[in-house]
């Protein structure tokens, strides 16, 4: 199985347990949370059997003597880990940024909340 189609296969299935959760759960935020661990996870898999591509590297370069210090090579499922990562932090900690959140802004925010049945 080549990357590009582990990535499809692995978008339309966090969709569907997307799907699936919020029927479970009746809560988009719950499900929201299962779906970025699951993401997480699959990533890790990904890494884990050799389903990853280089993206880029970075390199640490001497002034004096022109050699290279350090390479780090940043691949797909790093990004992807990191995104998984931060959006799911971002996510859990929702509550209490919007608790510190002036009323202004607490007040536009919530005219975009989804409202649950």
């Amino acid at each position: 199985m080549t990357l590009n189609t582990s990535v499809v296969i692995m978008a339309i299935l966090l969709v569907a347990l997307l799907c699936f959760a919020w029927h479970k759960t009746n809560s988009l935020w719950k499900a929201w949370i299962i779906t970025l661990i699951t993401g997480k996870v699959v990533t890790v898999l990904f890494w884990a059997f050799g389903l990853d591509r280089p993206l880029f590297t970075i390199s640490l370069i001497s002034r004096k003597t022109g050699y290279v210090i350090k390479s780090f090579t940043i691949t797909a499922c790093g990004i992807t880990f990191i995104s998984f990562l931060i959006t799911l932090i971002a996510t859990l900690s929702w509550p209490y940024i919007m608790k510190v959140l002036p009323r202004e802004i607490k007040y536009a925010l919530r005219s975009f909340e989804v409202r649950e049945a």
